[in-house]
């Protein structure tokens, strides 16, 4: 995980997110409040053969 992991939002929010008329400190509070939180996703432990296009499979990434 990184600093750039994407943002999830239902989709009520993730509009308001996209309207370019939503003033920035409402964006911010969205970003802190309305984000799906991690605890919320399922996460898989990725293997670094992902990085080749022929390889395929469940294998390939494990439930943590």
């Amino acid at each position: 995980m990184h600093g750039r992991s994407p943002l999830i939002f239902a989709a009520d929010a993730a509009r308001e997110w996209l309207d370019p008329s939503t003033p920035a400190k409402e964006v911010a509070d969205l970003a802190r409040t309305a984000a799906v939180p991690a605890d919320e996703f399922e996460w898989f432990q990725v293997s670094s053969a992902v990085n080749r296009v022929g390889n395929d499979g469940a294998g390939l990434a494990k439930p943590i």
